[in-house]
């Protein structure tokens, strides 16, 4: 028998514009957002606070995609495949929710995974979402109190170049080091983060008229390694729209295993204007799956807390136990 409860938190129950709203800010595509509003409706009716259960298994269902904590997320503690306390699922911020729903998107192969999306959504008609994101502030000629003009430009400028895209490059090595990348390499994928997408995990470029796009941290193209369409596929066994949006292991995860199968030769990354080397790391030396004119690799600007990982080293030079030589 499910028992239906609320739990004792501070949640909130969206409307469809204003949930598409709020996903988008957080980092989804246009295109996909009908999918996933659709998905939270027939789960949970837009309730972010919404648990079902227990299960047979003991087992409940938490948030706004009724995420199970049997295998995603923690009861009493952060657990699960998510990393997350389960009540952590129920507020009104859906932050957390989403990036666990991208995982498990991920992870098990798409929406087809919930039942609610299989049964509502799946070859049936999506909301309608186009009128949702052109909102204007006030619908009368009245001119408003200049002040409240500078403040909202200001805060449309900020919402418009969200810091929250771009990956710091701690970041990154951490992502890599969950994928067992070597040390070694760890300049290569920072390289090619840094210039093909100033480390921007939401970049992508869409060539209509060619039929690909490349997308997120690594640009990854859609030719070969993700799918354009609502399920997954290509090399990584991704959707695109997942290589551009705030979840970072999958962009770097999909990135090695292009490495894995066509080496770094897969990204043009050659003749950067600086070199950057590991402090600590003796013998650094030319990776034999990099060409060793690509050596010359660049540090990500801005990124005053990771100064004690990298040192600066002129062009053309590399670092080895007891100095510098020329590569």
């Amino acid at each position: 028998m499910i028992f239906w409860t609320v739990a004792t938190v501070y949640g909130r129950k969206f409307m469809k514009c204003e949930l598409a709203r709020q996903l988008h800010w957080l980092g989804l595509s246009r295109t996909a957002i009908p999918d996933w509003v659709c998905l939270i409706d027939a789960e949970s009716h837009m309730q972010t606070d919404l648990v079902t259960g227990p299960l047979d298994d003991g087992s409940n269902n938490y948030g706004l995609f009724q995420i199970n904590s049997k295998r995603w997320c923690g009861m009493k503690n952060r657990g699960g495949d998510c990393d997350v306390k389960c009540s952590h699922l129920l507020t009104k911020d859906i932050k957390k929710s989403l990036e666990c729903a991208e995982i498990i998107f991920v992870k098990m192969g798409g929406f087809s995974f919930w039942k609610g999306w299989k049964e509502n959504c799946e070859l049936k008609q999506l909301p309608n979402l186009d009128n949702c994101y052109d909102r204007r502030p006030w619908k009368t000629t009245t001119i408003p109190n200049p002040r409240f003009i500078y403040v909202l430009f200001a805060v449309a400028l900020v919402v418009a170049h969200p810091h929250r895209e771009i990956a710091r490059t701690n970041e990154i090595i951490n992502s890599l080091k969950k994928f067992n990348v070597s040390e070694e390499d760890f300049e290569h994928y920072i390289c090619i983060a840094q210039r093909s997408s100033g480390c921007n995990k939401g970049k992508k470029h869409i060539f209509k008229e060619e039929g690909y796009g490349s997308y997120g941290l690594f640009q990854v193209n859609s030719t070969d390694a993700c799918s354009m369409g609502p399920k997954p596929g290509g090399i990584c066994n991704v959707t695109c729209e997942h290589l551009s949006s705030l979840i970072l292991d999958p962009q770097v995860e999909c990135a090695v295993k292009l490495v894995n199968k066509f080496c770094f030769w897969k990204w043009n990354c050659l003749e950067p204007p600086r070199t950057i080397a590991r402090r600590g790391v003796s013998g650094i030396s030319p990776s034999s799956r990099f060409p060793s004119s690509s050596e010359h690799l660049p540090v990500p600007i801005g990124q005053e807390e990771d100064r004690e990982l990298f040192t600066l080293i002129p062009a053309g030079m590399a670092l080895e136990a007891d100095g510098v030589w020329e590569l």
